[in-house]
C-alpha cells in the first residue's frame, strides 16, 4: 500500500505549547492557530487513504494529551481559489459557469449561505485538468469528512458515557 500524505485540520480542546507541541510539529508537521477560544491544529497525516491517515493521526494527538473535537473543512471562496491557484477571480467564475474549460466538471459548492464556498480538496482535484499543478496536499472528500467526523463524535459520546 502507498503511504500518501493528507492535510487535515482539527479543532482541538486547548492550546498546546512546549514539548507536546514540539513533538507534534515533528511527528505530524503540525501548525497551531489560536483565534480567541478556538484552537486549530493543521497536520500532515500519512496513510493508505485519508480516513486511515486521520484515525492514525487522531491516535497520535490523543497520546500527546490533545483531544481533537472536530475536523475543520478547508472551505474557499472564489477569490481564495484564485489566490491559491494564481489566476483571477474572473477565471474561476468562468470555470464555475462552464464558460471556459466546459469539458471539465467544476465541483458543486459545498456551502451556499451568503456566498458560495467550495471544498478545497474538490477544487484541487479539478485544477490539473485546467493546466494548473499545485503542490498542495489533498484533503478529505465530503464523504471522508463525514466518516472522520462521525468517528470523532462517537469517541466523544463514548467518553462521556
Amino acid at each position: 500500500m502507498r503511504d500518501t500524505p493528507f492535510e487535515l485540520t482539527f479543532e482541538i480542546d486547548r492550546a498546546i505549547s512546549g514539548r507536546p507541541l514540539a513533538r507534534l510539529e515533528k511527528a505530524l508537521n503540525a501548525v497551531q492557530l489560536v483565534r480567541g477560544r478556538t484552537v486549530l491544529l493543521s497536520i500532515e497525516a500519512h496513510g493508505s487513504d485519508c480516513v486511515s491517515a486521520a484515525h492514525d493521526s487522531i491516535d497520535v494527538l490523543r497520546s500527546a494529551g490533545v483531544q481533537p473535537l472536530r475536523l475543520v473543512e478547508d472551505l474557499v471562496t472564489r477569490s481564495e481559489i484564485a489566490r491559491r491557484s494564481g489566476v483571477t477571480p474572473q477565471a474561476v467564475g468562468l470555470w464555475g459557469r462552464g464558460e471556459r474549460h466546459a469539458d471539465r466538471v467544476w465541483p458543486e459548492p459545498y456551502h451556499l449561505l451568503g456566498t458560495e464556498l467550495w471544498l478545497w480538496s474538490e477544487v484541487l482535484d479539478v485544477l490539473p485538468g485546467l493546466g494548473i499543478e499545485l503542490d498542495d496536499l489533498p484533503g478529505p472528500s465530503r464523504l471522508e469528512i463525514q466518516i472522520i467526523g462521525g468517528a470523532l463524535a462517537n469517541s466523544v459520546v463514548s467518553a462521556a458515557v
